[in-house]
């Protein structure tokens, strides 16, 4: 049975045993909604109204004002100016307020969470989300009109605990959702502060499921200390996903999906939320489809330059996939991709020490073609020359030059393969990088698309290092001499790639 009350502000005040701190901040918001003409009421919810509170506790308040909130907000900061405080700038209509007596260590910082509104219907979620199981209470500081207590008896008639469980769960699903999403792109490029920062919002939506869960129809807020709410295996397995900082490892993403997916099947069958509501398979579904698209580092079609002129799957660019191997939706990453052929441009030490699977390939019909470059190594008469330049800018102005057969082969093997082709080297960057960009300008294409295309690999290369690329090309004589002199290819070779990828 719900109990649901409506304190007025004298019983409020008789009946309330709080200390002296809260007291004072609660005597300052009644005498503000009072005596400020603009305030039509003001009201209390929480903890300090089922008087559960404890040394830890916030005091939740709202005003309900009739109209001009930068006004109010104003005259509140002066009312709370004699205590003394710190004050968070509100955002919307929320304003936070750090409040304490003195400066003295044993003095009391209370946190006060006031909103500011002139609907009170704004605030319902909040007098909901104070329900603990048993009580919901709402206390009256001021009403001047008399009908913020009709408003509020109509508004805790209508609660109704399943329904708000239900909101509940539909509210971290999709923030758990979304979350899982933002991080999976944000791994793919290498994002290490983004991918933490959403792993974060994932867990702790992973946590209140689980709360939500166990605590069923007696807990619907989200208390402090959640963890320590949940069954000792629950809580074991939940610690073993907490995000850890600056890690990109997919195979931590693939145990929140499996773990979101069987707190979804766990809900529904304890018939929390409707049977037709949040399918597990098909969020499974969906959530794979999600990891499998940001699996690989750096992968995307290179007709992203621009698909109204390059033939669509037809030339894929990444990281090496020999890093994927063993995750279990790699499979699916082999199958949706459609890929055919996979040229390595990686050095012969760098594919020894990271091989590929060839029963695996065989399995999907990929064709395997070694094509080493060795980035690692410049030429005594190379060291040096360009004062100033980094081993990397080097490594990028010396590469038509000193890979000039290398390029000519792997561009012909680029248009003589079964499609889709996969180019990768290590990083899916450098390498590759130059090779799709020297394929790019033979195609036509502008150096400012193709460096923008360029610019899509993380982490970002730098636009200066190709510049110096093109301009050793340039030194050469273009693209087109560059390829019939130095590259070893035919004029027939180099019409046969345009008529391979260009529309």
């Amino acid at each position: 049975m719900i109990e649901r009350h409506i304190l007025g502000s004298t019983e409020f005040f008789k009946k309330i045993n709080l200390p002296n701190d809260f007291l004072l901040i609660l005597e300052s918001i009644k005498n503000f909604a009072q005596n400020n003409p603009l305030v039509r009421g003001a009201f209390v919810i929480g903890s300090v109204t089922r008087h559960d509170f404890d040394l830890y506790s916030d005091v939740d308040a709202c005003l309900v004002i009739s109209h001009d909130q930068e006004r109010v907000i104003h005259d509140l900061k002066e009312t709370l100016a004699s205590l003394n405080q710190f004050h968070i700038t509100p955002s919307l209509n929320k304003l936070s307020f750090f409040l304490s007596m003195s400066d003295d260590l044993l003095s009391s910082i209370v946190k006060l969470d006031l909103f500011v509104t002139s609907s009170i219907d704004d605030v319902i979620p909040y007098i909901y989300g104070s329900y603990n199981g048993q009580q919901l209470v709402v206390s009256l500081l001021s009403d001047k009109e008399g009908v913020l207590s009709t408003s509020l008896t109509r508004i805790l008639s209508s609660f109704s605990p399943e329904v708000q469980l239900q909101q509940y769960v539909e509210f971290y699903f999709n923030q758990f959702v979304s979350a899982f999403y933002n991080a999976s792109t944000a791994r793919s490029r290498l994002d290490d502060y983004r991918f933490n920062f959403e792993l974060n919002i994932a867990y702790h939506s992973l946590v209140s499921l689980s709360y939500i869960l166990h605590g069923s129809r007696e807990y619907l807020f989200l208390p402090k200390g959640l963890l320590s709410f949940l069954p000792f295996s629950e809580k074991k397995t939940l610690e073993d996903l907490r995000p850890h900082q600056s890690t990109r490892n997919e195979f931590l993403q693939w145990k929140y999906l499996q773990s979101f997916v069987n707190l979804l099947k766990r809900i529904r069958a304890k018939m929390l939320i409707p049977p037709k509501a949040f399918d597990p398979l098909s969020t499974q579904q969906f959530l794979e489809r999600i990891l499998t698209k940001n699996l690989v580092i750096n992968f995307r079609d290179v007709a992203i330059i621009n698909p109204n002129r390059f033939k669509p799957r037809t030339l894929f660019r990444s990281s090496t996939l020999t890093e994927y191997q063993n995750h279990p939706l790699f499979p699916s990453f082999l199958r949706l991709s459609r890929i055919k052929t996979i040229l390595d441009i990686r050095s012969k030490e760098e594919q020894e020490k990271s091989p590929y699977d060839f029963k695996l390939l065989s399995n999907y019909d990929i064709k395997y073609t070694p094509l080493p470059i060795d980035p690692y190594r410049l030429s005594p008469e190379e060291v040096g020359v360009n004062t100033g330049l980094s081993d990397e800018a080097q490594f990028y102005a010396y590469f038509p030059k000193r890979y000039a057969l290398e390029v000519g082969d792997i561009l012909r093997s680029i248009y003589a393969s079964e499609k889709p082709v996969l180019l990768h080297c290590t990083k899916g960057k450098d390498r590759t990088g130059m090779i799709i960009a020297l394929l790019f300008s033979i195609l036509g294409f502008g150096r400012s698309q193709i460096m923008r295309e360029y610019s899509y690999s993380y982490p970002r290369p730098l636009a200066e290092n190709l510049s110096l690329t093109f301009s050793t090309i340039d030194e050469l004589g273009g693209i087109h001499s560059y390829l019939l002199h130095h590259a070893g290819m035919s004029s027939d070779e180099i019409v046969a790639l345009a008529s391979h990828f260009l529309k």
